[in-house]
Parts: structure tokens; C-alpha cells; sequence
């Protein structure tokens, strides 16, 4: 019901925002990330091709987004749960192989995590992360199944953001077309600013 919630208080990808705000409050974490696996059409879960890029994030007392592009699927714990399609603990991120660029990102000193991988509506894989600052306390096994539970629905609420940005977006293409140029509705570009 929170999540419904959260959803219809939100327009585009601020509803995003909104649920991985809300995932942060129900874990007692400090941030949440999804991700997704970038790959060469035609490219299976190659663990030393796929990349990670994150699609979304929230963190607690950050003004910044969350920025990591480009890492190597094999180099984190959240790509090898989802290169294993097995949800994950870490006690400690900074001790896992190449974890220089993915826990030390501005202002972000990631050391717990959780993360639960799962199949984006089209077929793509990602997963959903959440994370503790150095000190936190360790997630545990409850919360991992927690999570494994409620990221069956994140497939389909991404979904659902990205058809009504992209029927927001061909609608204000038209009005502009049609000479009747739609105002501004706090979309994806006003987020970004």
C-alpha cells in the first residue's frame, strides 16, 4: 500500500525517486540504487562484457545523484548477484575485489548492502540495491528476503514511469508540432537541474 501510495503522489520520474525513498525508510538504510546491465545486443550475461549503469538513486542527506556508469558487471556484489540471479548480503563492500569505484563516489561511503537482482518487462536484467554508510549497522537475512519480495514489483512500476514519461513526452512533442506548446509539469529534465 506505501508504494501505491508513493506512486500516486509523484509524476514521472520523480515516482522513482519516491519509491526508492520509500525502500530506504522501510530498510533503515541510507541509500537505494537501481541498476541495470548494459550489453551488446546479442550478448548473454557475459560476466567481463556486461556493464552496470544506474538508473535511479536515492540517498539520505545527499544533494547529489549517485553517478556510477560503466562498471564492470564482475566487479561488484551487486553485478555478481545478478551475473548469479542470486539476491546478496555484504558486511563490508570496501573489501570485495575493485570496490574503489563503486563505494567511494562523492559524497557516498558505502559499506553495508543488500541487493536483490530481477528481469526488467523487456527482458533486461538488473537489480535493486539498498545500502548503509560506513558505521551502519549489517543487513541481515530477513531483509534480504524482504527485498527479494518487493523487487518482483519493480519491474513492473519502472515500467509503468517510463510509458507515461514517454506519452508525456510525445504529447508535449505534438502540442509543439500543433503550434500549442504544453508548460512545464516537473518531469525527468526539471529532476535534472
Amino acid at each position: 500500500v506505501g508504494l501505491i501510495r508513493c506512486l500516486e503522489q509523484s509524476r514521472d520520474w520523480k515516482a522513482l525517486t519516491s519509491v526508492l525513498r520509500y525502500l530506504v525508510g522501510q530498510f533503515h538504510a541510507d541509500g537505494a540504487v537501481l541498476w541495470e546491465v548494459f550489453h551488446q545486443e546479442g550478448d548473454s550475461l557475459d560476466p567481463q562484457r556486461n556493464r552496470l549503469l544506474v538508473a535511479g538513486s536515492w540517498f539520505r542527506n545527499s544533494s547529489q545523484p549517485y553517478v556510477v556508469h560503466d562498471l564492470k558487471a564482475n566487479e561488484c556484489p551487486t553485478g555478481r548477484a545478478i551475473l548469479a540471479n542470486t539476491p546478496d548480503l555484504c558486511g563490508d563492500v570496501q573489501d570485495t575485489a575493485h570496490a574503489g569505484r563503486y563505494v567511494q563516489v562523492g559524497d557516498f561511503d558505502l559499506q553495508r548492502l543488500v541487493t536483490s537482482p530481477f528481469s526488467f518487462l523487456d527482458g533486461s536484467r538488473g537489480a535493486i540495491s539498498l545500502y548503509r554508510f560506513r558505521g551502519g549497522p549489517p543487513f541481515d537475512k530477513r531483509d534480504k528476503n524482504l527485498l527479494t519480495e518487493l523487487a518482483t514489483t519493480i519491474p513492473v512500476i519502472y515500467q509503468a514511469i517510463r510509458d507515461r514519461s514517454n506519452h508525456d513526452l510525445i504529447m508535449r512533442v505534438k502540442a509543439e508540432l500543433e503550434g500549442n506548446p504544453l508548460p512545464a509539469v516537473g518531469g525527468l529534465m526539471d529532476q535534472a537541474r
